[in-house]
């Protein structure tokens, strides 16, 4: 198990601001590749940039949720302990994917494990700090909240499939028996 304080120190470090001349990498973020140059230099003022080690876990199955993480290098493993004692691996992430968009919304807990595998950046948008952006600047947090809602409402679409496809194959190999 890892230490809490540690990672939110890092986290806070005034250090591990992100460097206002990178406004592309921000860019390549889903939930601000709509946004303008100018807007994207306010919004970096609060994302922060975090390295992890090899091993080293980005958050818990369980942990309360906080924050939003964008993938600049180095793979992330995203794992589930089911009930039974069974590890199973959900996905590899890579550079420019994104995990825990949910907790911008609300603090629920973590549903799954994530994992570096190798040496791994990434940028982070907590919560907090998006909610007292937007009271500044309503009208890029308005395009923020869009986007994140329009992602949200695809992955819950590509879910759905997937749940339908799994309920459809059960009820043939119920039917086949």
């Amino acid at each position: 198990m890892f230490s809490i304080v540690p990672m939110w120190e890092n986290i806070f470090n005034k250090k591990n601001k992100i460097d206002k001349n990178n406004i592309k990498l921000l860019s390549e973020i889903p939930i601000l590749e709509n946004l303008k140059k100018k807007e994207l230099e306010k919004v970096s003022d609060i994302i922060h940039e975090r390295k992890y080690k090899s091993e080293e876990n980005l958050f818990e199955d369980g942990n309360p949720g906080s924050a939003m993480f964008v993938l600049v290098e180095g793979t992330i493993e995203i794992e589930k302990l089911m009930s039974n004692g069974e590890v199973v691996n959900l996905a590899v992430l890579g550079r420019g994917d994104f995990l825990g968009e949910l907790a911008l919304l609300n603090s629920s807990k973590r549903t799954a494990s994530a994992k570096c595998i190798t040496e791994t950046k990434v940028l982070v948008l907590f919560r907090d700090d998006l909610f007292e952006f937007i009271k500044r600047e309503e009208k890029i947090g308005v395009k923020i909240l869009k986007k994140l809602a329009e992602i949200i409402g695809e992955r819950l679409v590509a879910t759905n499939k997937i749940l339908l496809e799994y309920k459809l194959m059960m009820e043939i190999k119920k039917d086949g028996d």
